[in-house]
């Protein structure tokens, strides 16, 4: 009896560990820390009070007697934390539906195979989908490294609720489009300034470990980011999932940011054939620093499936059969990946880091 009873709290316990672990995250496995999640709304005055949502994941603190007073995050809480309207009020339910929508359809644009308006007909049940994150839950005690990322809060949340379960601050930053392209040398003035304004604002989140800094980013977003690296030396760590910023036509080298001499914080280049196809050899060889660059060597693996597009229609939806085990291969690798880099330069023993090849996943590129 004594076995049987030890046996079942083994079970409960090992529940209890793996419930952050929601259907988008697909085979990722959470960490030691639940997490929670809280927008914070701001404008800067210095630039006619541009408004800005800044998007928190973090460590939580779990205690038994708590009884909590918060509320799970379901993915549309995400979606519809992005929505900023001339007011930058909360959204309306006639705005919420109309975002909703916007974001389903441009699903069909990334043609996926196998997607199509038929086949999105459960969209409803993806925004209605629990997340891992408890909105506006207490912090963890203590100080912990941290993430900055210029992005949606949709986009990467499945990320930023699995780094946060490893122990991380996420903190996005999501501000208006800009509806008018400026000329090239100011295409990402603002976004820079956003990540810059954004290190800054970090100082008043008490949980960041201002010492142990890195950001991130996907597609566009890895560009200010990238910027940002050349303007400040806090940065420890900097993580390119999928984006193109070595590529000519995103314009980074015209930029008034731009100085390759500066760039010296270590970075991991996570790219697909796709990606590879337009980068410039001589903007990569132009920056100073240590690049780990991985490609993910299988051609199928396309540039959304690293994207909250790809995780919606290949666990959400489960609409990518052909390719969708050795998209989730791919999608946990380059996971798992990220986590050592930056364990190992945050944690100041860079040592630890091997740019390897995941068991063929990824090829090291020279």
């Amino acid at each position: 009896m004594k076995k049987d009873r030890l046996l079942l709290i083994l079970v409960l316990l090992f529940s209890c560990l793996q419930l952050p672990a929601q259907k988008l995250w697909g085979n990722l496995k959470a960490g030691a820390h639940a997490v929670g999640f809280k927008t914070i709304k701001q404008v800067d005055a210095l630039r006619n009070n541009r408004p800005m949502v800044i998007c928190v994941w973090y460590p939580r603190r779990v205690l038994r007697t708590e009884k909590s007073s918060t509320q799970k995050i379901t993915f549309k809480d995400y979606l519809y934390s992005g929505i900023i309207n001339k007011d930058f009020s909360d959204p309306s339910p006639e705005e919420k539906i109309k975002f909703a929508k916007e974001f389903k359809e441009t699903i069909l644009l990334f043609e996926f195979s196998g997607v199509n308006e038929n086949s999105l007909q459960n969209f409803k049940a993806v925004l209605d989908m629990p997340m891992a994150a408890e909105k506006n839950a207490p912090e963890a005690e203590g100080k912990f490294p941290t993430i900055l990322m210029s992005s949606e809060p949709e986009s990467l949340a499945v990320t930023a609720e699995w780094l946060a379960s490893q122990g991380f601050v996420v903190v996005a930053m999501h501000t208006p489009y800009n509806m008018v392209m400026p000329p090239d040398s100011l295409i990402w003035d603002a976004a820079t300034r956003d990540m810059v304004w954004l290190t800054e604002y970090t100082k008043k989140i008490d949980i960041i470990d201002q010492n142990r800094m890195a950001a991130m980013g996907f597609g566009g977003g890895i560009i200010p980011a990238f910027l940002l690296s050349m303007k400040t030396t806090k940065l420890k760590a900097l993580v390119n999932l999928e984006g193109a910023v070595f590529q000519p036509f995103s314009q980074v080298t015209r930029s008034t940011d731009y100085n390759a001499v500066k760039m010296k914080t270590p970075m991991l280049h996570i790219i697909s054939k796709g990606t590879k196809k337009n980068e410039s050899e001589q903007e990569i060889k132009a920056i100073n620093t240590n690049l780990y660059r991985l490609l993910v060597a299988d051609s199928r693996i396309s540039h959304q499936d690293f994207s909250i597009f790809g995780r919606i229609v290949n666990q959400g939806l489960s609409l990518r059969n052909d390719i969708a085990a050795d998209a989730e291969i791919a999608y946990v690798a380059a996971h798992q990946l990220m986590l050592e880099f930056l364990n190992s330069y945050l944690l100041n023993d860079n040592t630890k880091f091997k740019n390897r090849s995941m068991n063929g996943v990824f090829k090291v590129e020279q």
